[in-house]
Order: C-alpha cells, then sequence, then structure tokens
C-alpha cells in the first residue's frame, strides 16, 4: 500500500484481506494475505483504534482477617 503512494516502509504485518472473523478457512490463503506496514493496518482496520467503553468501576470485597486464637 505504501508503494503506491511512493513510500517505502518496511512491511512488519500480515494483513488478512478477508477478515478472518468471516473467512477462517483462508487463514492460511496466500492470496487472502497482505503485508503491510503498521500504519497501513491502522487505515485497513480503524475500527481497533476506538476507544472502547470506559471499563465499569468493581468494587473490591473487603474482609477483615484476625490470628486464630488457637495458634497464638
Amino acid at each position: 500500500m505504501c508503494l503506491e503512494r511512493g513510500v517505502l516502509e518496511p512491511a512488519v504485518i500480515v494483513h488478512h484481506i478477508d477478515h478472518l472473523k468471516d473467512r477462517p478457512d483462508k487463514a492460511l490463503d496466500e492470496d487472502n494475505l497482505q503485508s503491510v506496514c503498521a500504519a497501513c493496518h491502522n487505515r485497513l482496520h480503524p475500527e481497533k483504534g476506538k476507544h472502547q467503553e470506559e471499563p465499569k468501576q468493581r468494587k473490591a470485597r473487603v474482609i477483615q482477617a484476625r490470628a486464630n486464637p488457637e495458634i497464638i
């Protein structure tokens, strides 16, 4: 993709043209694989960069521990 724009970047990610979720049978099909740089992969998958909902705050359950009087 970079070469099409006249830019030379190292390809560090193998992109599945047909998503694995939709076509797991094409996982290792060479016609379905494309070498891309990280920036191009982010452009191909903008949904992966979106922030997800803020995680819900979890309340910690606090317990009080006491020494066993039989051992002391």
